[in-house]
């Protein structure tokens, strides 16, 4: 009777891991869907996973995030053009000219983000006499689709518009990229024949795995064994290898003039990747940390210092 009951024991132990690890992937799936696929524009807000209760974050690890594709919500002040770029991956970017401009900078958005969060930068990046071309990535704002892949195919939109300046001027060309815009210009530099004069880089991830680890820890759910569930089906779906993308190692391939920058703040990416980052970069670079920034734009607490910052740099 005791081994009878010892194996009904076992069996039902069995049957609950089973259920758990069934639970487990298919809560996986459905957030790495909604993480790499934007849903229809609307009046929704995305879910902002910093400011939800705890309560609240329990109700978004069972649901899933709100995720609308992002939209443009601002314009530049000054004159600008609407270009349309690629073929498979059909692009909308914005051409401010500058006059008697020194070379173009190409402006690449983070995450869940939009060109219309990089007027800002491109405004000043034209006063400082730089034409500057802001991106929607493929699946934001008025660019096509509504898949994002955190900067691995994104790499192919960097490439498309480097080519695109690069056939149509003679002029030094500028990779400027933010957070997840970052990360894609890190891979196309290493991976994809794209060979800018300079290029900046504002609070880059340094690797796939911790960036999915944050937004979990964000999420409130377990980050063991949620990261790993998310990066594996998440890749699945989009036809990558999450672990392969990793822009310490790109830094290792970069050997053009590199400005990195770092919100000392910044509670999405830890300073022990930035640093490894700029160990690993390869050419020439330079390091600029502001004390008062988290994971945001640096214009916000210091344009003065961001504005000189990148004028030396680009000179």
């Amino acid at each position: 009777m005791k081994k009878n009951g010892l194996k009904a024991t076992w069996k039902i132990l069995g049957f609950c891991f089973l259920g758990f690890f069934f639970l487990f992937n298919i809560v996986a799936y459905n957030h790495a869907q909604k993480f790499t696929r934007f849903g229809e524009p609307g009046p929704k807000k995305r879910t902002n996973l910093d400011k939800l209760s705890g309560m609240e974050k329990v109700g978004v690890v069972l649901s899933g995030i709100t995720n609308p594709k992002p939209q443009n919500d601002s314009v530049p002040h000054v004159g600008y053009e609407t270009v349309k770029l690629g073929t498979e991956r059909k692009l909308e970017a914005w051409l401010l000219k500058a006059d008697s401009s020194k070379g173009t900078v190409i402006a690449f958005h983070g995450y869940s983000g939009n060109k219309s969060s990089l007027v800002k930068q491109s405004e000043i990046m034209r006063d400082l006499g730089w034409n500057a071309l802001i991106v929607d990535f493929y699946g934001c704002g008025n660019s096509e689709g509504n898949e994002t892949t955190i900067g691995v195919k994104e790499a192919i939109d960097v490439k498309t518009c480097f080519d695109h300046v690069d056939s149509t001027s003679n002029q030094p060309i500028i990779l400027y990229g933010v957070s997840m815009g970052a990360a894609a210009i890190m891979k196309a530099v290493s991976e994809k024949s794209v060979s800018p004069d300079k290029i900046i880089l504002e609070c880059p991830f340094g690797n796939m795995r911790s960036a999915v680890g944050a937004r979990v820890s964000a999420m409130g759910a377990p980050t063991i064994p949620f990261t790993d569930l998310f990066m594996f089906w998440g890749g699945v779906q989009n036809g990558f290898w999450a672990y392969d993308h990793n822009p310490e190692d790109y830094a290792k391939e970069i050997n053009v003039p590199t400005l990195l920058m770092y919100g000392e703040k910044d509670k999405r990416v830890p300073r022990s990747e930035t640093d490894l980052i700029f160990q690993n970069l390869a050419g020439e670079k330079k390091l600029v940390t502001f004390p008062e920034s988290g994971h945001e734009s640096y214009l916000t607490k210091y344009k003065t210092e961001w504005t000189q910052t990148v004028d030396e740099f680009l000179n």
